[in-house]
């Protein structure tokens, strides 16, 4: 076969906006700022995939897939329980408490703070997360996404690719499940067996994974933001009893088996509610780098943030080149 052929692969995670919203234009801004530190991305990467999922399209024309029905359904949920909505309710049986600071003194900047990261980063956010948390919601999700990132593949069945992400929020637990699917050995991926995607899409992951087996597949790196694998650990028995026998995860389950130079490289803002360390539940860890940046002073400017930090776009961009290369 001939060299490696380099595929960027781009999955969002939570999109604050309130109404219909396109990834693709935050995609193609985060790639120009790439380009701006490191312009032999244009010649080293051969493909870009945009991943799109969970967030609704604005196409009045299309009617929305079931992932994308989270706008909607998220937004009724927080028109119906912000605590602005449930004060304006004058049904009897919704009794408040009235006067100054709504009767409760509290602190009111730090409420301020703490009542805009609930009803805004967590109540959405976590509401991916649950839904994704669920073995519907799993599937729904999954299905998309793996199908778009193998559609956007199947040209290059017959190379050698090295893949290469960028996840935000709970695209790094998508992006790390599907690298999973792929590279991890005496595996039986969830997509396959459970029949998670098309009878198309099961039958390109399977031969995808076959390639990563025959070292014909690649991970060339994987920058994420914001992770929330920490928490994802739990949902996997398995995965609780490592912890609980004092074991660390393995890197070689994503495709991390050269520990000469790093493979992967992590970004969080301890401002961040929902964005966590995570280096050091896996062992080795010497292909793994993790880098605190100031993505945002607010916990909602700060879990969205990391596609402008000059950090995050500058170590990207040199790890993308020093990997494609």
């Amino acid at each position: 076969m001939s060299e490696f052929v380099n595929v960027f692969v781009l999955i969002h995670g939570m999109i604050p906006d309130r109404e219909a919203t396109s990834p693709f234009i935050q995609y193609d801004l985060f790639w120009q700022k790439l380009l701006e530190h490191q312009a032999g991305l244009k010649d080293l990467i051969h493909k870009r995939i945009g991943v799109q999922w969970g967030h609704e399209l604005p196409d009045p024309g299309r009617d929305p897939r079931d992932d994308e029905k989270l706008t909607r359904a998220q937004q009724q949920v927080h028109e119906r329980v912000s605590i602005k909505a449930v004060r304006a309710d004058d049904d009897p049986n919704n009794i408040v408490m009235r006067g100054i600071f709504g009767g409760d003194i509290g602190i009111p900047i730090l409420r301020r703070w703490l009542v805009q990261g609930r009803e805004g980063i967590i109540l959405h956010e976590l509401g991916d997360v649950i839904y994704y948390c669920s073995k519907e919601g799993e599937a729904k999700v999954r299905a998309v996404v793996y199908e778009q990132i193998l559609a956007n593949l199947k040209a290059y069945l017959g190379k050698q690719v090295r893949l290469h992400l960028f996840a935000h929020s709970l695209g790094v637990t998508l992006a790390h499940d599907f690298l999973y699917g792929l590279f991890a050995p005496d595996h039986q991926p969830h997509f396959i067996d459970e029949a998670q995607g098309t009878p198309r899409a099961r039958k390109a992951f399977a031969q995808w994974r076959d390639k990563a087996q025959r070292k014909e597949l690649a991970l060339g790196s994987f920058n994420a933001v914001a992770s929330q694998l920490p928490l994802f650990i739990m949902r996997k028995q398995s995965l609780v009893d490592l912890l609980f026998d004092d074991r660390l995860l393995d890197p070689a389950v994503i495709g991390i088996v050269d520990h000469a130079r790093i493979r992967w490289q992590l970004f969080y803002d301890v401002d961040d509610l929902l964005g966590f360390s995570t280096r050091r539940l896996y062992a080795p860890n010497g292909a793994i780098r993790e880098v605190q940046v100031n993505a945002g002073i607010l916990p909602n400017t700060a879990h969205t943030g990391y596609w402008n930090n000059q950090t995050v776009i500058r170590r990207t961009a040199t790890l993308l080149v020093a990997n494609a290369s």
